[in-house]
C-alpha cells in the first residue's frame, strides 16, 4: 500500500509539474535593424490583429532596437513599424500557437520601404483536440517529408490501430472514410484505397472522429476525413509512379507495378484536371488451414498457395469554377476497374488431407482459377457558398456512384460457376453552417439516398436472381459553443430506412432511428480533458443474406426465433480522453447491441451444418497511452493499444476476450533525407470465438525530397523481420486453423516527379466549413 501511495503521488506531481508548463499568455521579441545592421532606436513597433485589423498593443524600440510583447493569445497577427512619418508593414503574418517567439533581427529598407514578403509562425501542434474531433496535422511538420506509409502515420493518432490490412478505431473496423468531407458507406472502399495511396505532401491534416458528431451519416462505428492540401503551387503536367518487389512465397517473388500521370489547366476561375493511374500486380501467398469437426473426431487439413492477377485503372476528370469570391461550383467524375485483357486472374492450388482418429483416410487435390472484374463509376457535382461577413457557408451536391462486379471460374473437376452483382447508389445532401450572436456555431442537414442491387448466381448448386432496394433519408441539427470556459457540441441525427427485397422468406420492412451525440471540452492549466457521447449503427450486409450463395435455409432463422436478420447493430460509446503537454491517456467503453445473426464462414457449409451463432451484446473497455518524443530532428511516438471485451452469447454463455499492442515510430531527418521506422508487437489475443497468436510488424523507409519539391524518392522495407501467425476460429461444432506461411516481407519504390511543364499557377479550392 505505501509503494501504491508513492506511485499516485508521483503520478500527481507529475502532473501537476506538466500543467505547470502550459500558458496562456504568449510573447513576441525582436530588433529592427537598418540595412547596415544598425538599430533602429526610438521607433514605434504596433501590433495588429490579421482578423480584423484592430491594434493590440504598441512598443518603443530601445536603444539595441529590441522591442517586446506579452500577454498576447494564440492568434495571428502582423507589425507594423511608424518612422519618418511612414508605417511600414515589416512583418505581413506572425502565427502564435503554443509557444513564446523570438522572430531575431528584422533588416528594414527605410528609404526605399520595400520588404520581401515573410511569414514567421510557430510550429503547428502536432496532435490538436476539438470537441468532437483531434486531428493530425501533416502540412509543415516533418510527416510531409517522412518516408512513413498512410497506415504508420495513422498509428500515430490515439486510438487507432492500423497496418497494410487493416485500420480499427476503437478496435472496430467498422469506419467510414472521407476524403475533404465527401464519400458514403458505397464508395467506402474506393476512399479508403486512395487514402491509403496519398503521397504524405498531399494531406494538409488527418481527421478522426472516434465518436461521430450528428453531422456524419450514422452507418460506421468512427470516421477518417482526410483533408487536402488547398492553395499550393502546380505545374500544368506532373509524373509519380512506384515498383514494389514482394517476398511473400519463398519459391515465388510478387510485384506491383504503378505508374500516374496528371494534367491541370487553369484559366481564370476555371480549373480542369485529370489523373491517370495504371497499376498492374502479382501476389503469391500460402497458407496452412485445418477444420476440427468437434463432434464426429475427425478434421480436414490443407496447404493452399494463391496466385493473384490483377491490372487496374483509374482515371478522375473534374472541374473547380469559382463564380466570386464566395461561391465555387465543382464537378468530379471517377472511374475504376480492374477487368483490361479479361487477365485479372487468380489461381489457387489446394492439397487437402482428411482425417478420422488421427489417421489419414485420403489426399485430394482442388485446383481453382477465378477471373473477378469490378467497375466503380462515381459522379459529383455541388456548389459550395461561403459568406465570411456573416460567417456562414452552405454546400449542395449530387452523387451517383455505381459498382458491377462478375466473378467467373471452374474447379477440377471442370464445374462452372458465374457470379455478377450491380450496384447502383444516388443521393443528394444539403447542410448549412451559421453562427448564432457569433457565439454559437449551428449547423443543419439533410439527405436521401436510394440504392438497389442485382445480384445473378450460376453455380452448381443454385441459379437465380437477387433483388435489393434500400431507401435512406436523414436530418440533422447540430450545435457547438462555449460556456463557462467549456467547449460543446450536442446533435441529434434521424434517419429512417424502407428496404425491399425478393426473398420470399423475407418480408419488406421499415425502421427508424434517432442519434443523439454530446461533447464536451475542458482546457484546465493546460490540460485538456475531453467528454463524449454517441450513437451509431452498423447495418446489415446485404450479400450475407442471399438464399442463392448459403445452402441451409437454417440460416434464415434463429433457434430463439426473436432476431431480425435486417435490424442494424447498434453502437454506443463513451470516451474520455486527457491531452497533457507531453503525452495523452485515452479511454472509452464501447456497447455493441447485436440483434443480427453472426454468420460463421460459409466455405465448407455444403459438409458442415453449422448452428448460426450470435451474441446479444459486446462491451469493450479500452485504455491507451500515446508519447511522442522530439529531440531536434529525431523523432519518436511511443503507443500502447490494450482492449478488455466481454460479450454475451445466445446461449447466455459469456466470453470475455483481450487485444494488446505496443508500437514504436520514430523518424529522423536530415536536410533533405529523412529516415522512418515503425516497429509494433500483437500480443495473443482472443474475442468471442477467434484467438490469434502473437507477431511483429516492423517496417522501414527513406525519403528523399528537394528543397523545391519536384522530385520525392522513397524507399520502403516492409516487415523486416518477416511474420508468422496463427488466427484461430472456435465454434460449439467447427474449430478452424489459419496460418500464414508467407513471410510478407517487400521492399518498395516509390518515385514522384514534377515535370514543370506548362504554366505554374497556384491550384486553389473552396475548403467550404459545411462539410
Amino acid at each position: 500500500m505505501k509503494n501504491f501511495k508513492s506511485v499516485i503521488s508521483l503520478i500527481i506531481l507529475t502532473c501537476t509539474t506538466l500543467a505547470s508548463q502550459q500558458k496562456s499568455s504568449y510573447s513576441i521579441d525582436g530588433i529592427v535593424l537598418n540595412k547596415e545592421k544598425l538599430p533602429i532606436k526610438f521607433s514605434i513597433v504596433s501590433i495588429f490583429s490579421i482578423l480584423d485589423s484592430v491594434q493590440i498593443d504598441q512598443k518603443l524600440t530601445d536603444d539595441r532596437g529590441h522591442f517586446s510583447f506579452s500577454q498576447l493569445k494564440a492568434n495571428d497577427y502582423f507589425l507594423k513599424l511608424n518612422t519618418f512619418s511612414k508605417a511600414i508593414i515589416i512583418v505581413p503574418k506572425i502565427q502564435i500557437i503554443d509557444q513564446d517567439l523570438n522572430i531575431g533581427e528584422l533588416i528594414i529598407e527605410i528609404e526605399s520601404i520595400h520588404l520581401a514578403e515573410v511569414e514567421i509562425k510557430s510550429n503547428k501542434p502536432f496532435l490538436k483536440r476539438d470537441a468532437d474531433h483531434i486531428s493530425l496535422n501533416i502540412k509543415d511538420t516533418y510527416l510531409a517529408k517522412s518516408a512513413y506509409q498512410t497506415f504508420e502515420i495513422l498509428n500515430l493518432i490515439p486510438n487507432v490501430s492500423a497496418n497494410y490490412n487493416n485500420i480499427n478505431i476503437k478496435n472496430f473496423s467498422s469506419i467510414l472514410y472521407l476524403i475533404d468531407g465527401k464519400g458514403n458507406k458505397f464508395s467506402n472502399e474506393i476512399n479508403k484505397l486512395r487514402i491509403l495511396n496519398l503521397a504524405n505532401s498531399d494531406i494538409d491534416r488527418i481527421e478522426v472522429y472516434s465518436n461521430p458528431p450528428a453531422r456524419f451519416d450514422a452507418d460506421g462505428f468512427s470516421v477518417i476525413n482526410v483533408i487536402t492540401i488547398k492553395n499550393f503551387k502546380i505545374s500544368s503536367v506532373y509524373s509519380n509512379g512506384s515498383i514494389g518487389v514482394f517476398q511473400n512465397n519463398l519459391m515465388s517473388n510478387s510485384y506491383s507495378v504503378s505508374p500516374a500521370v496528371h494534367l491541370n489547366y487553369k484559366h481564370r476561375d476555371i480549373g480542369l484536371y485529370c489523373n491517370a493511374l495504371y497499376k498492374t500486380s502479382r501476389e503469391v501467398k500460402t497458407n496452412l488451414r485445418k477444420i476440427e469437426y468437434n463432434l464426429q473426431n475427425s478434421e480436414i487439413q490443407s496447404i493452399s498457395t494463391r496466385i493473384a492477377n490483377s491490372p487496374f485503372i483509374s482515371i478522375n476528370l473534374g472541374l473547380n469554377y469559382k463564380i466570386n469570391k464566395k461561391g465555387e461550383f465543382t464537378c468530379d467524375y471517377r472511374y475504376d476497374s480492374n477487368s483490361l485483357l479479361d487477365s485479372s486472374k487468380t489461381k489457387s492450388y489446394e492439397s487437402l488431407s482428411y482425417i478420422t482418429k488421427g489417421i489419414v483416410d485420403r489426399n485430394a487435390v482442388a485446383n481453382t482459377l477465378r477471373n473477378g472484374f469490378f467497375n466503380f463509376k462515381n459522379l459529383n457535382f455541388g456548389y459550395w457558398y461561403n459568406n465570411k461577413s456573416f460567417n456562414s457557408d452552405f454546400q449542395i451536391y449530387y452523387d451517383n456512384s455505381s459498382i458491377s462486379e462478375q466473378g467467373l471460374g471452374y474447379f477440377t473437376s471442370s464445374s462452372t460457376y458465374l457470379n455478377s452483382q450491380l450496384k447502383n447508389n444516388y443521393a443528394t445532401v444539403f447542410n448549412l453552417r451559421d453562427s448564432i450572436n457569433k457565439k454559437v456555431e449551428f449547423r443543419f442537414g439533410l439527405k436521401s439516398s436510394f440504392t438497389n442491387s442485382n445480384e445473378e448466381i450460376n453455380n452448381f448448386l443454385n441459379i437465380g436472381e437477387f433483388k435489393y432496394s434500400e431507401n435512406t433519408n436523414s436530418l440533422y441539427t447540430q450545435m457547438s459553443g462555449k460556456v463557462f470556459s467549456f467547449l460543446w457540441n450536442i446533435g441529434m441525427r434521424f434517419e429512417s430506412t424502407t428496404w425491399k427485397i425478393n426473398e420470399p422468406k423475407i418480408e419488406s420492412g421499415f425502421y427508424s432511428y434517432l442519434f443523439p451525440s454530446l461533447f464536451l471540452n475542458k482546457n484546465l492549466n493546460g490540460i485538456t480533458f475531453n467528454l463524449s457521447y454517441a450513437k451509431r449503427i452498423q447495418r446489415q450486409n446485404i450479400t450475407e443474406l442471399n438464399p442463392l450463395t448459403k445452402f441451409n435455409d437454417r440460416l434464415l432463422t434463429t433457434s430463439s426465433g426473436d432476431i431480425k436478420v435486417f435490424k442494424p447493430q447498434i453502437f454506443e460509446s463513451y470516451e474520455f480522453n486527457i491531452d497533457f503537454k507531453k503525452f495523452s491517456i485515452n479511454m472509452y467503453l464501447n456497447r455493441n447491441l447485436n440483434p443480427r445473426i453472426f454468420y460463421p464462414s460459409q466455405i465448407d457449409s455444403s459438409i458442415i451444418k453449422y448452428e448460426p451463432q450470435s451474441s446479444k451484446y459486446e462491451n469493450t473497455f479500452g485504455f491507451n497511452m500515446n508519447l511522442p518524443i522530439t529531440i531536434r530532428t529525431f523523432n519518436i511516438n511511443i503507443k500502447w493499444y490494450n482492449n478488455l471485451i466481454r460479450s454475451q452469447l445466445l446461449d447466455q454463455k459469456i466470453a470475455e476476450g483481450y487485444l494488446s499492442i505496443i508500437s514504436a515510430n520514430l523518424n529522423y531527418q536530415f536536410h533533405n533525407f529523412s529516415i522512418s521506422g515503425s516497429i509494433n508487437y500483437t500480443f495473443p489475443n482472443k474475442a468471442n470465438y477467434y484467438q490469434n497468436t502473437s507477431y511483429w510488424v516492423s517496417n522501414v523507409g527513406i525519403n528523399y525530397q528537394t528543397n523545391s519539391k519536384p522530385i520525392s524518392i522513397r524507399l520502403t522495407l516492409f516487415d523486416v523481420l518477416g511474420r508468422n501467425s496463427t488466427f484461430k476460429i472456435n465454434y460449439p461444432l467447427v474449430s478452424e486453423l489459419y496460418t500464414n506461411l508467407s513471410y510478407d516481407r517487400a521492399i518498395h519504390l516509390g518515385l514522384r516527379y514534377n515535370f514543370k511543364l506548362g504554366k505554374e499557377f497556384t491550384k486553389k479550392s473552396f475548403d467550404g466549413l459545411s462539410r
